[in-house]
Formats: C-alpha cells, structure tokens, sequence
C-alpha cells in the first residue's frame, strides 16, 4: 500500500516532537476522533491534545516568503473548542525537493483559542488561520479574527517541553 501524503508530513511532524535532544519523549497516543475522515489528533502523556493539519499550498508573496493558509471548517471548530488543544500547523509543499521551505508552526492552546475565536463561534461556517515565512525571521501567525499577530519561533516543536513529560 502507497504511503499517503498526510502519512508523511504528520510522521515530520510527530518525529520532530519525540526527537528531543536530552529528557524523556513523550508517550504519544493516537486518537481517531473519526477514522473514515480524521486522524490527526493525538493524546500526549494522557494530558494534552494535539490537533495537526497539513497545508501543501503556499502563495509565494516576494522573494522567498511564503504564506500558508489553513481552513477551519465548523466541525474542527467544534472539536478544537470542546477542551484543551494544542496545534502543529505543517507548512508543506507537494515537492519533497522543496523540503527547504517547509516549517511546521506548533501554537500553544491560548494561541489556537485567540486565533480562532474558539470562546464564540456564533453562526461562524468555517474560520481560517495564515502562516507567514520569511526566511531569517521567526513565524507570523495571523488571523481575521485578531488584529495583532502571534509570533511563533521556528523550531518551536522541536524545544516544546510537552505537558507531563
């Protein structure tokens, strides 16, 4: 059987969380919130969840910057804000050959919360989150719902003390 592409961006991603260098990795459990149309959240030291989602197209702004956008639809909405989520936004792109663009963007719970909204979502559909890479610069993380944006360090994921490590 092929390997499917969220397979292997979400292995990056989940590799870059157990790899640390020092301490112990965290215990990572995989919860299948609905395994026809959802595998990516997973359960890490019984504690925390975490919510992955993939985006392989960028819009190249000048130069080498790149912006990723990542849509919410009303159901993720729903589960992000029935508890606790912590979120690996995986900034990719369809050619592993470009693997040199790709950033993967861990937000903390507040940060996932205030970017969408997740205290009112009213009649909102969907809502959408923006990731902006610069080379040399740390992520800018925006959203329509702010007006500031949240700076993210590159390499957040792989220096993340996960909760009950």
């Amino acid at each position: 059987m092929s390997v499917q592409q969220f397979e292997l961006f979400h292995g990056a991603a989940i590799v870059k969380l157990l790899r640390k260098k020092g301490g112990n990795p965290p215990t990572l459990r995989m919860i299948e919130t609905n395994p026809s149309t959802d595998w990516a959240t997973y359960k890490l030291n019984g504690e925390l969840s975490l919510f992955l989602k993939l985006r392989t197209t960028s819009r190249i702004l000048k130069g080498d910057v790149r912006t990723w956008t990542f849509q919410f639809p009303r159901d993720k909405l729903e589960l992000l804000a029935s508890k606790q989520y912590a979120a690996v936004l995986i900034c990719g792109i369809n050619s592993l050959d470009a693997a040199k663009h790709m950033e993967t963007c861990l937000l903390q719970p507040d940060e996932l919360r205030r970017l969408l909204d997740l205290t009112d979502l009213g009649g909102a559909q969907s809502r959408s989150i923006s990731v902006r890479c610069e080379p040399g610069t740390q992520l800018h993380v925006s959203s329509p719902q702010i007006e500031d944006e949240v700076i993210v360090a590159r390499g957040a994921l792989d220096v993340w003390e996960v909760p009950g490590s």
